[in-house]
């Protein structure tokens, strides 16, 4: 998996636009490149890579940061399951780790 997004607003939360501010201050690409580059993963967020070689060009070619093209395309995102395949997962991981 290249990655997966676990910024979220749960359902009636009392500060949604704080959070929303946040997200979107996360998700500015110089500052999620500086995020990136600090925690070495692979950024959602376009334009990152360029931003990323901007700061330190000496990364040019770190796999952690970029995957060479045959890993890259084994990489698949996180599926957006039906409720009842969420479910079957979520019972099967439970099953797995003994909850």
């Amino acid at each position: 998996m290249i990655w997966t997004d676990n910024m979220l607003i749960p359902k009636g939360a009392k500060n949604k636009y704080t959070a929303e501010l946040m997200i979107n201050w996360v998700y500015d690409v110089n500052r999620a490149a500086r995020i990136a580059n600090w925690v070495y993963y692979i950024s959602p967020v376009k334009g990152v890579a360029d931003a990323i070689l901007e700061l330190d060009p000496e990364l040019e070619g770190n796999e952690l940061l970029f995957p060479p093209d045959d890993v890259a395309a084994r990489q698949h995102e996180q599926p957006n399951w039906d409720e009842a395949t969420e479910s079957a997962v979520n019972e099967l991981f439970a099953d797995l780790t003994g909850a």
